[in-house]
């Protein structure tokens, strides 16, 4: 489309809305809510930062730049402000260090030497 005309403006546009609308939805699913929620009170396409965005529900966790090699490492910011780190299994179950060390023995120190 020619973005010099008012014809090849409205197709742009059209065309934004229609990914926009794709966006929305997806982030209602992974929010467990609706679009509606979402427009009024997520940001509004906004820049905000990670501390805020958890406080106010956009996402689940601040992921750990010093443990961004091993995957399912999750930094969450606790009501005091203090962050905790854990590692999250694929079945959801959280578990800290102690206790990959104490219940996957190998798998912790597989990834203790990768990590060294």
């Amino acid at each position: 489309p020619d973005a010099s005309t008012e014809e090849g403006v409205a197709q742009i546009r059209a065309e934004l809305d229609a990914y926009e609308d794709l966006f929305i939805e997806a982030i209602a699913a992974g929010r467990g809510t609706n679009t509606d929620d979402i427009k009024a009170n997520y940001e509004q396409g906004s820049v905000t930062t990670a501390r805020n965005a958890l406080k106010s529900g956009m996402i689940d966790a601040i992921a750990s730049q010093s443990g961004s090699a091993l995957a399912g490492t999750q930094t969450n910011l606790t009501a005091q402000g203090e962050t905790e780190h854990q590692l999250t299994a694929n079945s959801e179950e959280i578990m800290n260090k102690a206790e990959l060390q104490a219940k996957h023995p190998e798998l912790y120190a597989e990834i203790k030497n990768e990590g060294i």
